[in-house]
């Protein structure tokens, strides 16, 4: 380029090209290399996450039900569903005396009243969907369904009775086909038909020389 004053050439200036800002220089850091995202809210996205997976859940629990009460039922298989639920009601139950027990040192009379009243258990988790009871059943009579097995000995305490003594058992709520026992070593068996049920629980309380019968006549061990 020819300047019109001097007749000099000049070469033009290349326009400044800004690259981003080394380590140490004011703004380093805030803009991410290229081919990289940039994660604008992590928190939100975490949240994002989170919501999805709790959808995923109810998603699988809704088409879970869906399938149960859709597909034709087997024959001899309509009571199995409710077998699995009164097992796992049970657990739950054996397991929350375990740990009022222990923080307590002791069990009450009254079990299931004292882990009602202590929010560890609800009156529904007392209900056997096979039994036809209502929860109107239960709040008069917390023992409709289960029956708690008392002893002497601390059973909660590992090596105070055998690991295999029955510490509650079912009433009979399958029409006489069997029952549920949960053993104090927490694992539970559906014990068939329902008096062979009753011959173990006599035979779990007479192995046990600490064995007792309940004292506040809410007729626990009563069948």
């Amino acid at each position: 380029m020819t300047s019109a004053w001097k007749g000099e050439t000049t070469m033009p200036t290349p326009p400044s090209v800004s690259g981003p800002p080394a380590p140490g220089e004011p703004g380093a850091g805030s803009i991410p290399p290229k081919g990289e995202p940039r994660d604008v809210n992590p928190g939100r996205r975490q949240r994002n996450t989170r919501e999805f997976v709790i959808l995923c859940v109810i998603g699988l629990s809704v088409t879970a039900l869906a399938v149960h009460l859709l597909l034709p039922k087997r024959p001899g298989g309509r009571e199995i569903s409710p077998q699995l639920v009164c097992a796992a009601n049970m657990k739950h139950i054996v397991l929350s005396m375990k740990l009022y027990a222990s923080e307590n040192g002791s069990l009450p009379d009254d079990p299931l009243r004292a882990l009602l009243d202590s929010g560890e258990t609800t009156t529904k988790l007392y209900i056997c969907f096979s039994s036809g009871k209502t929860v109107r059943d239960v709040e008069k009579d917390l023992y409709v369904c289960f029956v708690p097995v008392a002893y002497d000995a601390p059973w909660w305490v590992e090596g105070t009775v055998a690991s295999n003594a029955i510490v509650l058992y079912e009433r009979d709520n399958h029409a006489g086909q069997g029952g549920n026992v949960v053993y104090a070593d927490g694992h539970a068996e559906f014990i068939r038909p329902y008096s062979e049920m009753l011959r173990r629980v006599e035979e779990s309380k007479r192995r046990s020389a600490t064995s007792q019968p309940a004292a506040d006549g809410s007729g626990r061990e009563s069948n």
